[in-house]
């Protein structure tokens, strides 16, 4: 069966039969449509939240790595993190304690293996009702705004829908075989593949239910008076039977900076960790192949934020 591997703007994370490719996209418009006045027809209701933007993060033995990831995201208007705990052996609490004192911390510890998607539903089924917003990303996942100096800024135009698919901008290596760790990861790794990955993660609107107890960082599904509703991307396009779609007339808005595999003898260690989504070692060194031939490019969006997150940390001895 021939597949489509990429387009125009995506490469595919899921292989798109070409059989039934140009039969969707044929049906599309009508389908995007309908999604767009079903969500002009739901009522905005007012709700009361402590937290207007948080993260959840699942993380094991990611100690040398959540400092950076917490004050980018915080300076960039997250207001709240859940991090579930999963069998770390490192100095992570000396991280993080400050920030619990200072409450922008909740911390469960989350022995579950593969724990992943029993966090989440954790989360969902407790902690939900306490934020506006909320997204799953992992450690070495940057939320990056394209233009405004916000997150909270740049979700202002989707406030109206109930989940917003923001697409992987994937990194490799850059070429470095060893991680420094005087220097940022946001800082070290700048090449990466052309275009946008057709998956990503998501940033829920809580006022809206999800369709079921699976709850996909990747793709969630709501629901409105019994019908579902599928996510929209950051081109206010939905998605749908895994098209990916832009907008000509508008710029993507926010982008997901993915450092996969930062160097490579970080990629060893992650590989021998095993995945907490899966429980398993299943990208080996083909799949990291795969991923490091095909960065050909560079991508310095995130790079205007540099400055301000080296004065928050204090990187600069001179400071």
């Amino acid at each position: 069966m021939k597949v489509l591997v990429e387009d125009r703007c995506f490469q595919y994370g899921y292989l798109q039969p070409i059989s039934f490719y140009w039969l969707k996209r044929l049906l599309f418009p009508f389908v995007n449509l309908f999604y767009h006045i079903l969500i002009s027809l739901i009522p905005r209701r007012h709700q009361d939240c402590k937290y207007n933007l948080s993260l959840i993060l699942i993380f094991k033995d990611e100690a040398p790595f959540l400092k950076e990831w917490l004050e980018y995201h915080i300076m960039l208007g997250v207001d709240h993190f859940y991090l579930y705990q999963n069998n770390s052996s490192d100095n992570y609490m000396q991280i993080i304690m400050p920030y619990i004192e200072q409450g922008f911390i909740t911390l469960i510890d989350w022995p579950d293996y593969p724990g992943q998607y029993s966090a989440y539903l954790n989360w969902y089924q407790n902690y939900r009702h306490e934020t506006q917003w909320a997204s799953f990303v992992d450690a070495d996942e940057f939320l990056c705004p394209v233009k405004d100096n916000l997150l909270t800024n740049a979700l202002k135009p989707y406030e109206k829908y109930p989940v917003v698919l923001v697409y992987w901008k994937l990194f490799g290596t850059s070429g470095l075989i060893t991680h420094d760790f005087h220097r940022l990861v946001i800082e070290q790794y700048c090449c990466c593949r052309p275009k946008l990955y057709s998956e990503g993660k998501i940033i829920y609107n809580t006022r809206f239910d999800a369709a079921s107890d699976f709850i996909s960082m990747h793709g969630l599904i709501t629901k409105w008076h019994g019908i579902k509703i599928m996510p929209v991307n950051t081109f206010h396009k939905f998605v749908v039977w895994n098209l990916h779609s832009v907008n000509r007339q508008k710029e993507i808005t926010i982008q997901l900076n993915h450092y996969w595999s930062k160097s490579f003898d970080c990629w060893q260690q992650k590989y021998k960790k095993g995945s907490i989504e899966k429980g398993t070692c299943y990208k080996d060194y083909n799949f990291f192949e795969s991923l490091e031939m095909a960065c050909s490019t560079t991508d310095h969006t995130i790079f205007r934020f540099l400055t301000k997150l080296k004065l928050r940390l204090k990187l600069d001895k001179q400071i």
